[in-house]
């Protein structure tokens, strides 16, 4: 008998590939509700538990995930991701995006152990060219900011 999952056919999962951390990395653009640069008009400030900026009329916690090189920068013309994560919108200011990537789900690998026990938010990982792209989870790499936000707010 054969297994009847063998003939399911999976569509490829639709990415946002960036670099930010000093790494490629890539998330589902499900969890992306936009790419913005950050401009004066978003008043990007500094607030007790972190940075906020100015969203479409509302104050967003934002953090900063550039690399070492890009963080001595002002964040002025960086580009950011906007995510919904607990029905919250957070910015996340990366070093630049590469653009849209459609993954096969044959072609994820397991991020090396070793990476996977420090990085927690790495989901996966792909080859492309010479290049590895990580995945990641845009919910457990925002977690200690949305934790300091959320638990600021009671």
């Amino acid at each position: 008998m054969t297994d009847p999952r063998a003939s399911r056919v999976y569509a490829p999962v639709r990415c946002l590939r960036f670099a930010a951390l000093g790494a490629d990395l890539a998330a589902e653009s499900v969890h992306i509700g936009g790419v913005i640069r950050i401009s004066a008009m978003h008043a990007v400030t500094r607030h007790e538990p972190g940075h906020v900026m100015l969203h479409e009329g509302n104050l967003i916690p934002l953090a900063d995930y550039r690399g070492p090189e890009s963080r001595q920068c002002p964040m002025a013309g960086a580009p950011a991701l906007i995510a919904t994560v607990y029905r919250r919108k957070f910015a996340l200011v990366v070093d630049r995006i590469e653009g849209r990537l459609d993954v096969e789900c044959a072609e994820i690998a397991p991020p090396a152990d070793a990476l996977a026990c420090r990085f927690p938010y790495l989901t996966g990982r792909i080859s492309r060219g010479q290049a590895d792209i990580y995945l990641i989870d845009v919910e457990r790499l925002l977690g200690p900011t949305i934790e300091k936000h959320l638990l600021k707010r009671r």
